[in-house]
């Protein structure tokens, strides 16, 4: 057996890598074990994404999944990741990190149309407090720091993170946003949407507050430098800023429209959605923000 801690080690024909880094996710007093393996891929293992919700109880993760409210296939969880422990050699299986946000958006979504037992509410709870405290940074970066790992890309850090998000030229223009979305968001702002399409100003604000700048400020400012603006195209605009958008960017970005979708459909305005959405996802009042009954 090597001792060394990085090399891969063989079980029944297959490569199984060994972690790099070790670490614990703190949410409050949620406690989650989490892994990085060589290359940077960030990983849950099933007992620890239960440890999540459960404490230290362990448990199967399949069945409880499926007693989540809701369309099973909401939770892709992928294949499993056999990997070893980098403290015992042990084998350990496990899932992306991400996998966790998409249980906990579930449940989320499930305690805000009042779709759990009341069993559950205080498991929505803690879903909810995983949720905010990844809203700003990411369930990868928030790995890669309790690893250690992010030290060792400290140098590039932000050039890393704007390669990952941005493009350098527009993409070829495609919705991103539904023509819902923007409906629920007219009945926001109490304004009707004109036949000729044109939207207002206003929208622009929205998408900057809860989107791009709750992306990431960083990410935010950059594609408004690459965006050109109206006064440099002669008064129209060239791109969206979604088309500056990778496909890693995009696709957080539209899990996040189907979740911010779910709160505009619960607010009666726009004072009502922006406590909702601080409730989701800037650790504000919990159970006014969500509407429980």
């Amino acid at each position: 057996m090597t001792n060394d801690k990085t090399m891969p080690t063989s079980e029944a024909g297959r490569t199984i890598p060994r972690a790099l880094r070790e670490g614990t996710l703190r949410f409050g007093a949620i406690e989650v074990p989490c892994h990085v393996l060589p290359g940077g891929a960030d990983i849950l293992t099933k007992r620890g994404i239960l440890r999540a919700f459960a404490g230290v109880k362990a448990g199967n993760l399949e069945r409880f999944l499926e007693r989540i409210p809701g369309d099973s296939e909401s939770i892709p969880l992928g294949p499993s990741i056999r990997f070893r422990l980098a403290e015992n050699n042990a084998v350990a299986e496990g899932y992306a990190g991400g996998v966790l946000i998409d249980i906990c958006t579930r449940y989320v979504e499930a305690l805000a149309t009042g779709a759990l037992h009341p069993k559950q509410v205080p498991l929505a709870a803690r879903a909810a407090l995983i949720v905010t405290a990844c809203a700003k940074t990411g369930i990868t970066a928030l790995i890669w720091e309790a690893t250690g790992y992010d030290r060792m890309k400290a140098g590039n850090a932000l050039q890393d993170k704007l390669a990952a998000t941005l493009r350098h030229d527009a993409a070829r223009w495609e919705r991103l946003f539904s023509p819902e979305f923007f409906t629920e968001m007219a009945k926001l702002f109490r304004l009707k949407l004109g036949a000729d399409g044109r939207r207002p100003m206003a929208f622009a604000g929205f998408l900057a507050e809860f989107f791009y700048e709750w992306f990431d400020d960083d990410v935010y400012t950059a594609v408004k430098v690459q965006n050109p603006r109206r006064e440099e195209l002669g008064g129209e605009r060239e791109h969206c800023h979604h088309q500056f958008l990778t496909a890693f960017a995009r696709e957080r970005f539209e899990r996040h429209q189907r979740d911010v979708l779910i709160l505009m459909r619960a607010s009666t305005d726009l004072t009502d959605f922006r406590m909702r959405f601080d409730a989701a996802f800037r650790g504000g009042g919990l159970q006014l923000s969500l509407g429980v009954n």
